[in-house]
């Protein structure tokens, strides 16, 4: 009988005593049993709030990119809306600082900030800034008349892509937040048209960002799965090169044991013949460090 096994900690003798009542004589040639323990990573060490709130590694550079062009487009169209639609009560001094403030903000996240290496909360300082920017453009560009309100579509659709569901719809429930406050404050008083706006508006952040993070969520279950199916195809193809090559057992047994512990995502995995109820031999074993695996022939009890 063989029985696979991943372990995280230094060997010292002894299996945990959960692991041998698993293995269980089911009266077949060979039966298997498989643990993992996921490795503790930089990110692992981080705090549970930060972990939550940080975006995947592998998008941080998009999603700094994106808010910075998200800000130059706002900066931008913000104020050639003011010039061109001849919007009543604009107040230019302001208007044209914050348009320059959001396209310089969106140049330097475009082309100076290493969003990759940036601290996790800054990329949502930058999002979350965003509501305040709105905020002004709103009042210095007409108020509840403003149709500046529609940037905070762009606040919304972008959180529903790159932040958690959670966080996300924490956005989505902020631009409701931000676009009510824009009326309420209004010196003018809301109109009948605002209102209407409004009342469109807010189920509008909820349903699309809502649709963006449902098709997120499909799409990455769906390479999970990809991935994880590529990862075996590999790992069985690389053993059956290594038997075809006419490798030693050993050698075999060690690489079937790494090909378990990079499946698993454990730090180090064996294979071990069961030799009685209480006691196993180590066939072959593999650790990511120095000292932490078996020695093949090795009697563990």
């Amino acid at each position: 009988m063989r029985a696979i096994i991943g372990w995280t900690s230094p060997p010292c003798g002894r299996v945990p005593e959960r692991v041998l009542p698993s293995i269980k004589d089911s009266g077949s040639a060979v039966d298997s049993w498989s643990m993992g323990a996921r490795r503790h990573d930089a990110g692992s060490r981080r705090s549970p709030l930060a972990a939550a709130l940080s975006v995947a590694p592998e998008e941080r550079t998009l999603a700094g990119r994106v808010c910075g062009v998200l800000y130059i487009v706002g900066g931008i169209t913000l104020w050639l809306s003011a010039l061109l639609a001849a919007l009543p009560g604009v107040s230019w001094t302001l208007l044209s600082a914050v348009a320059v403030f959001a396209v310089g903000w969106g140049l330097v996240s475009v082309v100076a900030i290493p969003w990759r290496r940036a601290p996790w909360w800054l990329i949502h300082l930058s999002t979350a800034g965003a509501f305040g920017v709105i905020a002004v453009a709103i009042a210095s560009s007409g108020g509840g008349e403003s149709p500046a309100w529609i940037y905070l579509f762009f606040v919304g659709l972008f959180a529903a892509y790159f932040y958690r569901p959670v966080v996300a719809f924490a956005y989505f429930a902020a631009c409701v937040i931000t676009h009510g406050c824009a009326l309420i404050f209004d010196p003018q008083g809301a109109t009948s048209v605002s209102v209407g706006q409004f009342v469109i508006a807010s189920p509008a952040y909820f349903v699309l960002g809502g649709a963006i993070v449902t098709g997120r969520r499909q799409m990455w279950r769906a390479r999970r799965q990809a991935e994880r199916l590529a990862a075996e195809q590999g790992g069985l193809r690389r053993v059956a090169t290594a038997v075809v090559d006419g490798d030693s057992p050993e050698r075999l047994y060690e690489l079937v044991a790494s090909e378990v512990a990079r499946l698993l995502s454990a730090g180090a995995a064996g294979i071990l013949r069961l030799e009685s109820p209480t006691e196993m031999v180590v066939m072959g074993s593999w650790a990511d460090r120095n000292g932490g695996r078996y020695e093949p022939i090795t009697t563990i009890s």
